[in-house]
């Protein structure tokens, strides 16, 4: 009777270790499994998904993004060498409440900590809210050209007179052509 519980004991040991190192060892490959579905590279920058954003390291800093850009890159930029310049203006009408123009404006200020650009805030019109310059397309210059955000029937940056219009059909849209140019600026996306 001894021995048959003793070998009962035996098995039920294998058994739980057995069952014990397949837990971990699958928890181990779906940890891997994961991380692989959340890594994407991009023109010699990895990405990695995480807290709703694509983060990747520009000039050893840490950098997150809304958008990976194999989500924009199909977005057309014209001249885009024109914006490797000193100063940029971002202007837009203050008499518009979009929260991801503001986070879009934010976006391009961070931007400039990573750059030798400096951009610079303005209003398309006179508004008391504001305490900014009025700058629109026809103050834009080959020395410092202006990005203008506008509502739209169709999502597309449009480029006349050294002026970017960043036109969006919905709120998000602002978001999506900032960080087009953004990562044009950095480098990531080329053309």
């Amino acid at each position: 009777m001894r021995k048959k519980k003793s070998n009962s004991k035996k098995w039920f040991v294998i058994i739980a270790i057995t069952i014990v190192v397949l837990m971990i060892g699958s928890s181990i490959l779906i940890g891997l499994d994961s991380d692989n579905q959340s890594q994407l590279k991009y023109n010699n920058h990895r990405f990695i998904y995480k807290n709703n954003q694509w983060t990747t390291i520009i000039n050893n800093y840490e950098v997150n993004f809304y958008h990976h850009p194999s989500e924009l890159d199909y977005i057309n930029l014209t001249n885009p060498e024109n914006l490797n310049v000193p100063l940029i203006y971002v202007s837009f009408d203050p008499n518009e409440t979009n929260e991801y123009i503001d986070l879009s404006r934010l976006k391009f200020d961070l931007t400039g900590q990573l750059t030798n650009t400096y951009f610079s805030h303005g209003i398309i019109k006179f508004s008391e809210d504001y305490d900014l310059p009025k700058v629109t397309c026809q103050n834009a210059t080959p020395y410092v050209p202006v990005i203008v955000y506008q509502k739209s029937n169709e999502t597309s940056i449009s480029y006349k007179n050294n002026c970017y219009t960043l036109n969006a059909q919905t709120n998000i849209d602002h978001l999506k052509l900032t960080e087009r140019i953004i990562y044009q600026i950095l480098g990531v996306i080329n053309g």
